[in-house]
């Protein structure tokens, strides 16, 4: 299992095939502002290396995956090159530059369906699960379960909590929810979930038909401005649903 601990210790990288078309990158076992640096570097060094027969790369909470083609490398070969960017990325001083957003979160009403369920778990009032949601600083780890969707760390040690017994066959789409070991999450469309929706926001953070698709980046940073219902509707209306986008870079 993943946990979450603060480290400033660089891990040991391990090289793991991932079948014939794939190699992983792997550092550790935690979820960890130092490892995901580590692999957002090595994501960014592997890019500027522009190494011939890789197609893609996924960087994930603590290990990045690259994709290739075998019929223009071979493993052994990637996992060479991969081994030299590796180590010229960890002795560079060299840091991902990542942004801050703004973005607006309503925790009121049905935008925040568990959120009474979830302060009588927690032992604490709604309006305090919201001071603490509210103002903490988030990081987006990566993207996926479905397009779109980010895994957010950074959820204050007071807000951790276990799945839910029975899942929520679908919620709204920009429910914003908290669940354990610190994570927090976006949902882009209405999906399933087996955390707690505490919150909902009227931004869209993955539209096919917008440039850019998606608005944030692995490694940027979410602040949170709490918004009233009557302003979730009006951006919804107003902006959103006229291509506008409401999340706001802040640093």
């Amino acid at each position: 299992m993943i946990t979450t601990k603060s480290s400033s210790i660089p891990p040991a990288a391990r090289y793991l095939s991932a079948g014939e078309c794939a190699v992983v990158v792997e550092y550790g076992s935690i979820v960890d502002p130092v490892v995901h640096d580590r692999v957002l570097a090595l994501d960014a060094a592997v890019a500027k290396a522009a190494i011939k027969g890789v197609t893609e790369t996924v960087p994930t909470y603590r290990s990045l995956m690259v994709h290739f083609d075998p019929l223009q490398i071979s493993q052994a070969e990637l996992i060479c090159r991969l081994q030299e960017i590796e180590v010229a990325s960890t002795s560079s001083a060299a840091i991902v530059a990542r942004s801050r957003w703004l973005i607006p979160i309503c925790y009121e009403g049905d935008c925040a369906e568990d959120l009474v369920e979830l302060a009588e778990k927690l032992g604490m009032s709604p309006e305090r699960i919201v001071s603490l949601h509210s103002s903490a600083v988030f990081r987006i780890y990566m993207y996926g379960f479905a397009p779109g969707y980010i895994y957010i760390g950074g959820n204050p040690r007071e807000l951790w909590v276990p799945r839910r017994l029975a899942p929520r066959p679908s919620v709204a789409i920009g429910a914003v929810v908290t669940g354990p070991g610190g994570q927090s999450g976006i949902y882009p469309c209405s999906l399933p979930t087996g955390f707690y929706v505490i919150g909902r926001t009227p931004e869209r953070l993955f539209v096919l038909s917008r440039s850019p698709i998606f608005l944030v980046q692995p490694g940027d940073e979410l602040v949170v401005e709490q918004i009233d219902r009557t302003t979730f509707d009006a951006l919804s209306k107003k902006e959103v649903e006229a291509g506008r986008t409401v999340i706001r870079r802040v640093g």
